[in-house]
């Protein structure tokens, strides 16, 4: 019995096509975005890493916030961020040089590819990425004798018949047992005897004896990076016409090297070779010829940002200008939060450990005699490399920063800009730096938090500030994977963090909650977030559970509904789409992302002929209108507290 399909009188019957779920898919929103200052990685490019250790082997441990932000949100229970290294306009110069060669009695003899007229090319690779990190890279090539064989003459010098079965493409080497090396210059279907047709390869020499047993040469190379996860291993070829030719291979598919461009360029196009010394085969290694460059104090507003804070965000898909820094990243299809954790990023100085002082007590008062030490903070160059917020002039540069990723946000409308307050600011001025914004696609956080690093550098770690932004990030995007998108991302202790360069106390939290500002507060059991709110001052979407949610639903529409492009336009079409949304709606529902009691409360859809008149249908269009009331975190219980002769009364108040 074939499911779905009913059989009567004896016929040829046709199946109709499985049509699969035809519900909506809720686009996800817990890819968050980073863009910082790292020692390796592509420079510009967003790299997907999913945990720690992918995200180490990529890009390093620097001197800016990026690794200890990215670490801070895969601790809370992120999933997927999205990783983009900055850093000033590209420089040919600051990238390691690395030669391959030999030393030869105490003589560096470079490996070189050569062909006809005697041109000679020394091979060499440059480091994939820019910075120091390339300066300890070695590229090992290791050429070995296969199994040795014999082959048969097809009558014509140059052209042989190898065994059965073993497979050569064009550009394999072979080594004679007479001496001497040959290459295999095409290889072909040929007739070699009436009605049997063989592969035969057709050499760049005859052999120097044909009789005697040939080995073909098997080469593979390794690139090491000390300081990486494991070393890469290729099997290649040693000439260009070889499918896998070294320079195509390692550009293709090294995360460490890729060739330098005159020998390849060369040897692409014309007829140049590996030249093996012949006949020991030797390990053939490398040295480093041109260190590479950290270009840390270099960094700008520009390549934070994309451009300077002055100038509007582009967020235009089609736009033809090339994007750079936190513009790029924006541009990143499935991100559902943006974070710059280097936004104050200004130069870089040696590292060193400090204390933070306490704030000198005002005017008539004098400190507690017992007083709690301040807890040690390891901030190795962060202090000085970093936009300073008690200074006017830096703090103005640092909101400018600010304001223009609200600004990208607010343009894109696709995700949530994640802000720290700044450090060392008191309550009150941090409640006045907020004061200057006012996005529903945009929130803050305070204070920084102080997390033992995730590759401890001895038996005695301290701890190094964090933004407070990136803790935020893994719980909105653990809390969505958790319990989906409708539960409030608040209520939740920072994973990892063991101190704060503040602690907030109740009058300043009562002062910075109003203000949309999110506090972590220090508890028995760590450090917990306490709100999740955005900068706009619409009520409307006050609530980064409300913004998210009707983001999701927009976007959710607009990439589920674009199968309906093409369909005609009838009656049945518009049914089908307000079923669709209806069931996606329903569903959300009852995860109890809305405030209504019952559905018809809580969301409606309509697509009826008084949104889609015939003078709109002419026009292809197709109207929807979807209507929701989105639940709000419960942020305040009120309790009434009665006294009288017998007993103390508390009771909740309900809030209407």
């Amino acid at each position: 019995m074939t499911g779905g399909l009913r059989l009567g009188a004896p016929g040829v019957y046709r199946v109709p096509a499985d049509q699969g779920d035809t519900g909506l898919r809720p686009v996800a929103l817990d890819a968050a975005g980073f863009a910082g200052v790292a020692p390796r990685g592509p420079v510009d490019v967003p790299v997907a890493v999913r945990g720690w250790p992918e995200f180490l082997a990529r890009f390093g441990l620097g001197p800016g916030l990026l690794a200890p932000a990215v670490a801070a949100f895969f601790a809370q229970g992120g999933r997927l961020a999205h990783v983009l290294r900055v850093a000033p306009p590209p420089s040919e110069q600051a990238h390691a040089l690395v030669g391959q060669g030999t030393y030869t009695d105490g003589r560096w003899v470079p490996l070189c590819v050569t062909g006809d007229g005697g041109r000679a090319l020394p091979v060499r690779w440059t480091a994939r990425d820019e910075g120091a990190w390339g300066d300890g890279l070695t590229v090992t090539l290791t050429a070995v004798r296969g199994r040795r064989f014999t082959v048969e003459p097809t009558g014509t010098d140059r052209t042989v018949l190898p065994p059965a079965g073993l497979r050569a493409p064009a550009g394999s080497l072979l080594q004679p047992a007479a001496g001497g090396v040959r290459w295999i210059e095409e290889t072909a279907e040929r007739e070699v005897r009436p009605g049997l047709r063989r592969t035969v390869w057709v050499l760049d020499a005859p052999l120097p004896d044909p009789d005697r047993p040939l080995a073909l040469i098997l080469a593979t190379v390794t690139v090491n990076d000390p300081a990486g996860p494991t070393p890469e291993t290729f099997d290649v070829g040693l000439a260009p016409r070889h499918p896998r030719w070294l320079a195509d291979v390692l550009a293709a598919e090294s995360l460490l090297v890729v060739p330098e461009s005159d020998w390849a360029r060369e040897a692409a196009g014309g007829d140049l070779r590996i030249a093996l010394p012949d006949p020991l085969l030797p390990r053939i290694g490398s040295r480093l010829e041109r260190p590479g460059t950290d270009r840390y104090a270099d960094v700008a507003e520009e390549d934070l940002l994309g451009r300077p804070a002055t100038e509007p965000p582009d967020t235009d898909p089609a736009g033809e200008r090339p994007h750079r820094g936190a513009e790029e990243l924006a541009r990143v299809e499935d991100l559902g939060l943006l974070l710059v954790p280097d936004l104050a990023w200004n130069g870089v100085v040696p590292a060193r450990e400090t204390e933070e002082p306490p704030d000198p007590p005002p005017d008539g008062f004098v400190p507690c005699a017992a007083r709690r030490p301040p807890a040690r903070l390891r901030t190795p160059g962060v202090d000085a490399a970093c936009l300073d917020a008690r200074l006017p002039d830096e703090l103005a540069v640092l909101q400018a920063r600010q304001r223009w990723l609200t600004e990208l946000a607010d343009a894109a409308q696709r995700f949530v800009v994640l802000l720290d307050a700044p450090r060392r600011l008191p309550a009150d001025a941090v409640a006045d730096w907020c004061s200057g914004f006012d996005s529903g696609y945009a929130a803050a956080y305070h204070p920084w938090l102080g997390a033992l690093p995730p590759e401890p550098d001895g038996p005695a770690p301290t701890a190094r500030l964090t933004p407070p932004s990136a803790f935020a990030a893994g719980i909105i995007a653990a809390r969505e994977l958790a319990a989906g998108l409708p539960t409030g991302p608040a209520n939740e202790l920072a994973a990892g963090a063991v101190t704060a360069a503040d602690q907030v106390t109740d009058a300043e939290h009562a002062l910075l909650h109003p203000q949309g500002i999110n506090v972590f507060r220090a508890e028995r059991d760590g450090f917990r977030l306490t709100a999740a709110r955005t900068l706009s001052r619409d009520p409307d979407y006050r609530r980064l559970t409300v913004r998210r949610l009707v983001t999701m639903l927009r976007l959710t529409l607009d990439r589920e509904s674009q199968w309906a492009v093409f369909e005609p336009h009838t009656a049945a079409l518009r049914q089908v789409l307000v079923l669709q949304v209806a069931d996606l709606l329903h569903g959300l529902f009852l995860a109890g992302a809305f405030a209504g009691a019952t559905a018809e409360q809580s969301y409606f859809v309509r697509a009826d002929t008084d949104l889609n008149p015939p003078e709109s249908i002419a026009l292809g269009r197709i109207v929807l209108e979807v209507g929701i009331a989105p639940s709000s975190p419960l942020e305040f219980v009120v309790l009434r507290i009665t006294r009288d002769d017998d007993a103390v009364n508390v009771q909740e108040v309900p809030r209407g």
